[in-house]
């Protein structure tokens, strides 16, 4: 049975569990025989105290506090007293959140159970890609350093505790860009309580930018050249020539089937993940990509007997190709060709980057006639769009 040590009329109240561990007695309330004007727990008879007090906060909503906010125990009446006046305080002034010390609350925000709920819901709503570089800074480096910093509720982030987990990543030892990805993690972690009104306040997050590393780039020659080194088979020269003049995410090149063919034209209605699980391409939107009048029907030869379901490019055993053996097979004729190139920069940064040198000569050669000169005088005259007045 627990006994209570608060006679005023006021919300909350100090109990103990524990008794008088020589006498067995109740330990009383009482001031202090010197300064009178402070309130202790003790045993009058044995001068003992209780090693542990807590709240009862029931009649203000939540429950018996065992700890405070940081999960400390009240080891004695001053620390409990202190903790029950600011919460009367809370209280009067109409601010007092019992959320915040209910015990069951406090579990399902706190940062652990916090991060596994948003957790579960990247994992069914995102792609594996997204969600795997959610999890990781989130699971390895940032709960941790929130830890460190004595944070252990969600509803008490706030900006100064996003700052100190910005310097602890840069003090780390991180590239500036994995710094960039762990704080759009942790970004993305409090945009989610925040739209669920769990916090109240959305913390401000410090701008990483990035140095711009060189992102390389081959001409139509060099993927010539890789293109002679796949090995001799039909799919396999199918599959790069399409992926060079496509513009495809290799993701979204081997999940093509036949009914993918329209119109002279290759439409995207879904890829693989990493997982090899078909999903929706990215962002959900259904793309279509151009190719050569001559490509698409070879294609469609290619496709002659197959149902509409059928993937159009397949290898041993009608087995559709993996992100894993298309990688191999770029690799491989990659290097036999001398160009150290990944597959991505290789087919679809070289073919946009194709088009805008393209275009670039097609206007600059409109410049020089409007200037009627033959050098690159042009670039006196023609000016960027924020030099505008």
């Amino acid at each position: 049975m627990t006994t209570m040590y608060n006679s005023l009329c006021m919300k909350g109240c100090i109990r103990t569990l524990e008794k008088c561990p020589v006498c067995k007695k109740t330990f009383a309330l009482s001031r202090h025989p010197v300064s009178k004007d402070v309130i202790y727990i003790h045993c009058e008879i044995c001068q003992t105290h209780p090693k542990f007090v807590y709240i009862d906060a029931r009649d203000m909503g939540a429950g018996k506090i065992y700890t405070d906010q940081h999960g400390h125990k009240f080891d004695s009446f001053g620390v409990a007293h202190r903790q029950i006046e600011a919460m009367r305080r809370d209280h009067d002034e109409k601010k007092f959140d019992p959320s915040q010390w209910a015990p069951g609350m406090r579990k399902i925000y706190s940062i652990e159970e916090s991060c596994s709920q948003w957790i579960t819901f990247l994992k069914a709503t995102v792609s594996y890609s997204h969600f795997s570089h959610c999890k990781g800074p989130m699971d390895n480096h940032v709960k941790s350093i929130l830890a460190q910093l004595k944070v252990t509720d969600v509803r008490d982030l706030r900006t100064i505790h996003v700052d100190a987990v910005y310097v602890a990543l840069l003090s780390g030892g991180f590239e500036k860009k994995t710094v960039r990805n762990y704080m759009q993690a942790f970004h993305q972690y409090c945009q989610y309580w925040f739209d669920r009104d769990v916090l109240v306040k959305m913390p401000k997050f410090p701008e990483v930018t990035v140095p711009e590393k060189f992102k390389p780039w081959i001409p139509v020659e060099k993927q010539i050249l890789i293109l002679g080194q796949v090995p001799d088979d039909y799919d396999n020269r199918l599959l790069i020539e399409t992926f060079f003049q496509g513009g495809h995410r290799p993701s979204e090149l081997i999940a093509h089937r036949k009914k993918d063919l329209q119109e002279g034209e290759m439409v995207v209605h879904q890829s693989f993940d990493a997982k090899g699980c078909l999903k929706p391409p990215k962002a959900n939107r259904i793309k279509r990509r151009s190719v050569s009048l001559s490509l698409f029907s070879r294609l469609l030869k290619h496709c002659e007997g197959k149902s509409p379901e059928d993937f159009i490019f397949t290898r041993d055993g009608g087995r559709h190709y993996s992100y894993d053996a298309f990688y191999h097979l770029w690799t491989n004729a990659a290097e036999a060709a001398g160009v150290k190139i990944p597959p991505v920069a290789g087919a679809r940064r070289s073919k946009v980057s194709q088009v805008r040198e393209e275009l670039e000569k097609e206007l600059k050669e409109k410049l020089q006639d409007v200037l009627e000169h033959d050098s690159d005088a042009y670039k006196a005259y023609a000016r960027d769009r924020s030099e505008k007045i």
